[in-house]
């Protein structure tokens, strides 16, 4: 009788609490390991250049087509706080994985434990942490898209038109997660593929996959529609991304070409940090080929021709499905965020192994088991040495910005209201620490570049929000023209003295590199 009392609140939150119980290993072991990962970004305030505008933000919400983030202003506040956003964002996070574990049925616990804890230190949730301000609106757009697969996975018209729906809410907060919504469902019809032993199902399985691919239209035209509507309501303009979502065309042979290219190119190279060392490529490999070698025995032991060719097709779509966003987007826009879609490849290799038979199964796992932990130890190595670089180079920034405004307010004659320019940017002056990494990884860092912490875009607002020092600096373009040839040729470079000099009434001019070329008289 006591269950008929029950509100509709407390029998939903029950029900939530015990589905989360029968799945507690995934969502404990995301946890705890997310907290490892990611502890030193949740408990301290490591900005990168974005974060030092958007402290009080959620950076172009509707200009970006992601009315959603104007949406969840309402709930989630527009403050840049580490602790909360974290925190937030690995609870999302260890829901929406144990809806991954028991989509894809997966029995073994090692199996969920070291998915859960890939996924959740996977580099890509590095690079959101680095923009701290929006990590938890993207974890909703996560699970979003995780409810997006399983609602699609259901036999109900019903259930894929709520699929539809959270497609669209999920692509109206990050359009990038489009990749792992269409991952998760290929890898559903090939782990399909791989159980269903001698019988055919490539009819089914086809039926199934077409059905996928209307849900994803679907909720992408309605997506797209959604974007001028939204702009026309908040009277704003499109930007790159909208505009990009908006013409999106059907994509030709060559951008086809460039995704796949591009698959191979971030496994075997460090430019988007999607494999972090040597060793760990070398072991992705290794279970990359345990996969497809579980793969082609599950085909030999079924010995089903339409499978089979059915099978070839969707792991043929899989990298394509993976970055499919190299289709839509120029590839040097495509950030580390944006390809979190490659954790597909850990489920891929745990679902395949169980294609062994079983004089070798134990050991096929144990060798899998084993190099997914090491791929493991070496991406929470990789995510607190991120963290450790992000701190560094703020400490780096805070210590140079204070120096700089000593400086600039012993300057005789100085008035608050003076024109402060900083060419080309106090960010010349910090200091690189090789370490780290050469200066040209830094540039394909997932974090930014530790210079842009103090530039035209950033200096203004670190000095007064992290210096707490109202400085009316300036872009050097709008005055270096009042800046005489004398000033520019006599004057030394930061930090030397006289580097730092009122030229002129109203104008203060800082020198942190000579005048190139271009811009000389």
């Amino acid at each position: 009788m006591q269950g008929n009392n029950l509100s509709f609140t407390e029998r939903v939150s029950g029900r939530f609490l015990n589905w989360l119980w029968e799945h507690k290993l995934p969502f404990f072991s995301s946890l705890i390991f997310g907290l490892i990962a990611h502890m030193f970004v949740i408990t301290n305030k490591l900005p990168n250049h974005d974060d030092v505008i958007y402290l009080f933000g959620k950076g172009a919400t509707v200009s970006s087509g992601r009315w959603g983030l104007e949406l969840l202003r309402q709930v989630i506040p527009d403050y840049s706080m580490p602790w909360l956003h974290g925190i937030t964002s690995l609870l999302l996070l260890s829901v929406s994985i144990c809806i991954i574990v028991e989509l894809f049925q997966l029995k073994s616990r090692l199996g969920q434990l070291l998915l859960s804890a890939l996924i959740i230190s996977f580099p890509s949730q590095v690079g959101t942490f680095c923009y701290m301000y929006t990590s938890s609106s993207y974890a909703v757009a996560f699970l979003l898209c995780v409810l997006t697969v399983r609602e699609a996975a259901k036999n109900s018209w019903r259930h894929w038109l709520i699929s539809a729906l959270l497609f669209t809410l999920m692509m109206s907060i990050y359009q990038a997660y489009l990749s792992i919504a269409a991952s998760l469902m290929i890898l559903l019809l090939i782990g399909e593929l791989m159980s269903c032993g001698s019988e055919n199902r490539a009819l089914p399985v086809l039926k199934r996959g077409l059905l996928f691919v209307a849900i994803l239209v679907i909720g992408f035209e309605v997506y797209r529609l959604t974007i001028t509507v939204s702009l026309a309501l908040f009277g704003d303009s499109v930007n790159q991304y909208s505009s990009e979502a908006k013409e999106m065309a059907p994509a030709f042979p060559g951008s086809i070409l460039l995704a796949y290219r591009f698959f191979v190119f971030n496994l075997t190279s460090r430019y988007n940090m999607i494999v972090v060392s040597r060793a760990s490529r070398i072991l992705h490999f290794f279970c990359l080929g345990l996969a497809a070698l579980g793969i082609v025995i599950s085909q030999l032991r079924a010995k089903n021709l339409p499978n089979s060719l059915l099978m070839l097709f969707c792991l043929a779509m899989l990298p394509l499905s993976i970055c499919c966003l190299y289709m839509a987007f120029y590839w040097n826009t495509l950030h580390t965020l944006v390809l979190y879609s490659y954790f597909v490849l850990y489920l891929l290799a745990i679902l395949a192994i169980e294609q062994f038979p079983k004089p070798v199964l134990c050991l096929s796992r144990d060798l899998l088991y084993t190099a997914l932990a090491v791929i493991l130890g070496i991406n929470i190595c990789f995510a607190n040495r991120c963290y450790l670089k992000l701190f560094l180079e703020y400490e780096n920034a805070y210590s140079l910005a204070t120096s700089l405004v000593t400086q600039i307010r012993s300057l005789p004659g100085y008035r608050p209201e003076d024109k402060v320019v900083l060419f080309p940017a106090a960010g010349d002056a910090l200091h690189f620490a090789p370490e780290f990494g050469t200066e040209e990884e830094a540039e394909h860092d997932l974090m930014g570049i530790q210079s842009q912490l103090l530039t035209g875009y950033t200096e203004a607002d670190f000095i007064s929000r992290y210096i707490g020092a109202e400085m009316n600096v300036v872009d050097f373009k709008e005055a270096t023209h009042e800046i005489t040839d004398r000033d520019w040729d006599r004057m030394p470079v930061y930090p030397a003295e006289g580097s730092v000099k009122r030229v002129e009434d109203g104008l203060v001019f800082v020198k942190f590199a000579a005048r190139p070329e271009e811009n000389a008289p």
